[in-house]
């Protein structure tokens, strides 16, 4: 059901992107470099229009409603119950470690802390994590990724 909804969105959107692409699409300027619908590649502005239908068509509309039912009635929201009460055991046994990590949440958030791209030790783009060497002292961290964090944690 869901799948028929999402073919009939798209057949919509691209009825209607040919017809957006023809001639100068309302705006001024723009259209006299244009190739004809066949070959036509979407300006940004054009992108943004069909993305606005998209949102507002009822079909879609339809289509993405029926879509996020069923993947929440198989996935569920957001975090599993067990998940949330993992964490906050882990909370109340590791009070020291979790006010230091909500320390740096909130310096991220409001910009006392900046968060650099690469990690400390590998020099890689990745995802980072804030190691603490020691909880009494939360703005002292150290950016490393995720695969030099148990090395590091182990030293």
């Amino acid at each position: 059901m869901v799948a028929s909804y999402h073919q009939n969105c798209q057949a919509r959107m691209q009825d209607s992107s040919k017809r957006d692409t023809t001639g100068n699409q309302g705006i001024p300027g723009e259209g006299e470099n244009q190739m004809n619908t066949q070959t036509i590649t979407l300006s940004w502005t054009a992108q943004q229009r069909q993305n606005e239908k998209r949102r507002t068509d009822p079909i879609c509309k339809k289509a993405r409603a029926e879509y996020y039912k069923l993947w929440y009635e198989t996935h569920g929201r957001g975090r599993s119950q067990k998940a949330k009460e993992q964490n906050k055991l882990w909370a109340l046994r590791n009070p020291k470690a979790n006010k230091a990590r909500q320390t740096v949440s909130r310096a991220l958030k409001t910009g006392r802390l900046h968060k650099p791209s690469r990690c400390v030790n590998c020099n890689e783009r990745r995802a980072l994590l804030a190691h603490h060497e020691d909880y009494d002292y939360p703005y002292m961290v150290t950016w490393i990724c995720f695969s030099c964090h148990p090395r590091k944690r182990d030293n």
